[in-house]
């Protein structure tokens, strides 16, 4: 169970992929028996993984692409068959 006192201490050092994902981890390290380390290592890994997604989603609005581009809406019919 997660305390009160370990919330803002999570907040406080900005570890949200840790406080979002703490329960469901404590619960698996308790039934699979991790050590500390492993459930430390899963807790970090959350974290990560949480600020490498982060991450992405700033750059892609720091490119400002205007739309989503796929071949689906490409007109082929535009180009000469040489260029292709």
């Amino acid at each position: 169970m997660i305390t009160p006192s370990l919330t803002e201490q999570l907040k406080r050092l900005r570890f949200p992929g840790i406080l979002e994902t703490f329960e469901v981890r404590l619960s698996q390290a308790r039934e699979n028996a991790l050590s500390h380390v492993e459930w430390l290592s899963l807790l970090l890994q959350d974290e990560i993984q949480r600020r490498d997604a982060q991450a992405l989603v700033e750059r892609l609005k720091k490119a400002k692409f205007e739309q989503e581009k796929t071949f689906e809406g490409y007109e082929l019919g535009r180009y000469p068959l040489d260029v292709l």
